[in-house]
């Protein structure tokens, strides 16, 4: 039959109704059009009549050795099936000449039944060829799995042991002889005893991949064989004679295994972390003002309600940030309802901070709800540096980036930032620049606000279960009296009437016209011009010595200071004999 012929669409009829919308369909065009598809599917059910039975199975004789190509002919056994036809054409033909030349029914007989026979043989080569084609499929399926399956998957033809194909062993002869493993192929059962020495080994190719579990066992490596270079620098070791480039999350990660040591707390650069100094003592903050109550940390409250500021003591083993025994306490008596609580720690020189990742740590609880909370860094340039403004990054990274002042399930609260590029900046003549890690609360429930355990360093430590390692108690007071100093002992504010550290000194036979004082600084200032107030031992009046004798305060002022020490005088005359006494206070904060 002739090729059939694709139905194509001569006539748009929606074109048509676009123009006449109003006007019928063209009949004889529709006409045309059936008509066209009448005859596709005519020729379309005629080709499937000339190939299929009324069965729905192929007619016989349709697909026959012709129809296949040569490479599939010769594996099904064409040239069997070829002389068992042409055998049987030879019988058919001689039969049909004796039919032709027998002129009784017996021989036409006879002929047709040997005839029928030779049919009966080429049903039966038919099938033994069919046999034969399955069996050259399979056989060849599986010679192609045994020379080119993926590498290391196993081949199994249910014959023979199961095993890799030969595209598999060529690739680990391939990598062997490149001077590579494939991950794995090294037991033990691989390896004689003493067998692994340094020379067998080059510089920098074993990874941990390369060996199976438990495969390498001592009796396996000779002595000293097994040297840093050789080691590859995808082991996660921390090498001593040769520099590497570790990742900021592997840093964290191995400074977390081996516990920093001693100098692990020099990592974080908030002081006073774990809130235990508070020399100034607790206070109370109203709505709009800002102090610093605990050493280094400013606090913000730009609530409309006053807020308490106190610490708070923890039994030991209480859980609420590991180790902590103290805690910042900001308590609310009425809700506020608008506004923030900001608690900063500004960090000397802003450079200080490089530009990198860097993570903020805190542990805190307030009253059950989802108040909001934040963290954020700051960079300041100090008086006259360049931006004026000051630069604040939101910290939205690492850990958890927690949004919620209250969290049922840990105290806990992590952040990170990539501190930007000073590139650019420039500094103020002042010496005043900062950098700063600021939490940003907004409490709206009446109760207690806890914080504690404070640090911020360097890379990501979110693998880490903390980088807070406390330093000692008197570095850590150190640290906090170069910023803030004072006469009176540790936990007692200034202010405070008592006599218990305070200067003292006796006025010479015959009086003098001033009494001086010039303590020294037990830590040097973070600046030359330090704010002193002087205070009177007897009641705690600012701007007063005390003078013994007289039982009375007497008006004084600091007229020299530096970063090591002041100097402080009354100008009224003493007495000869007579003893005098102040006590001080010195800020230098941010």
């Amino acid at each position: 039959m002739p090729p059939l012929t694709p139905y194509s669409r001569s006539y748009s009829f929606t074109d048509y109704q676009a123009s006449n919308p109003s006007a019928p369909l063209p009949g004889i065009q529709v006409d045309s059009e059936l008509e066209n598809v009448e005859q596709s599917i005519g020729g379309i059910v005629n080709a499937i009549n000339d190939v299929r039975r009324s069965d729905g199975k192929l007619k016989n004789a349709i697909v026959t050795i012709d129809s296949l190509s040569p490479q599939v002919a010769a594996g099904v056994g064409a040239g069997a099936l070829a002389s068992a036809e042409a055998a049987a054409a030879s019988e058919l033909a001689a039969a049909a000449s004796e039919a032709a030349a027998a002129s009784s029914a017996s021989a036409a007989a006879g002929s047709a039944a040997n005839a029928s026979d030779a049919l009966e043989d080429t049903e039966i080569a038919q099938a033994q060829a069919d046999t034969a084609r399955v069996a050259a499929q399979t056989a060849r399926d599986y010679a192609y799995q045994w020379s080119s399956a993926a590498s290391g998957v196993d081949v199994n033809d249910g014959v023979n042991p199961v095993n890799k194909s030969a595209y598999h062993w060529a690739q680990v002869a391939l990598a062997a002889a490149a001077g590579s493993i494939a991950d794995g192929s090294v037991t033990t059962a691989k390896l004689a005893d003493n067998s692994v020495t340094s020379a067998k080994i080059v510089n920098g190719t074993i990874a941990t991949a390369d060996l199976a579990d438990g495969a390498v066992a001592t009796a396996k490596i000779a002595d000293e064989s097994v040297t840093t270079a050789k080691l590859a620098s995808s082991i996660a070791v921390v090498r001593f004679d040769a520099v590497q480039s570790r990742t900021l999350t592997e840093r964290g990660q191995a400074l977390a295994n081996i516990g920093g040591g001693v100098l692990a707390g020099f990592r974080n650069k908030l002081i006073n972390g774990a809130a235990q100094i508070i020399q100034r003592g607790g206070r109370t903050i109203a709505a709009g003002a800002s102090a610093y109550v605990f050493d280094r940390f400013l606090v913000t409250n730009n609530t409309n309600q006053t807020v308490t500021v106190s610490q708070v003591a923890f039994a030991l083993g209480s859980g609420f940030a590991r180790e902590a025994r103290n805690a910042m306490r900001f308590s609310f008596t009425t809700a506020p309802t608008t506004g923030t609580l900001r608690i900063e720690q500004r960090i000397e020189f802003v450079d200080s901070i490089r530009a990198t990742d860097h993570t903020f740590i805190a542990w805190m609880s307030g009253p059950s709800g989802s108040e909001a909370l934040a963290a954020e860094f700051i960079q300041n340039f100090g008086t006259g540096g360049s931006p004026s403004t000051q630069v604040v990054t939101p910290m939205t990274f690492a850990g958890s980036s927690p949004t919620t002042i209250f969290s049922a399930s840990t105290n806990r609260r992590a952040w990170g930032v990539t501190v930007p590029s000073l590139s650019g900046k420039f500094l103020g003549i002042n010496g005043n620049d900062f950098a700063a890690a600021a939490i940003v609360m907004t409490p709206r429930q009446a109760g207690n606000y806890d914080l504690t355990w404070l640090s911020f360093v360097e890379g990501n430590a979110t693998s880490e279960e903390d980088p807070f390692a406390p330093r000692d108690r008197g570095h850590e007071i150190a640290l906090c009296q170069r910023f803030f100093e004072k006469s009176y002992s540790l936990t007692v504010p200034p202010g405070t009437a008592t006599t218990n550290g305070q200067e003292a000194a006796v006025s010479p036979a015959g009086g003098i016209g001033a009494m001086r004082f010039s303590p020294r600084f037990k830590v040097q200032k973070r600046s030359a011009n330090p704010t002193v107030v002087l205070y009177s031992p007897f009641n705690g009046s600012q701007g007063f010595i005390y003078d013994g004798p007289a039982l009375t305060n007497r008006a004084a002022s600091v007229d020299i200071t530096s970063d090591g020490a002041f100097s402080c005088v009354n100008n009224v005359t003493t007495t000869s004999g007579a003893t005098h006494s102040v006590q001080w206070a010195t800020d230098v904060e941010l």
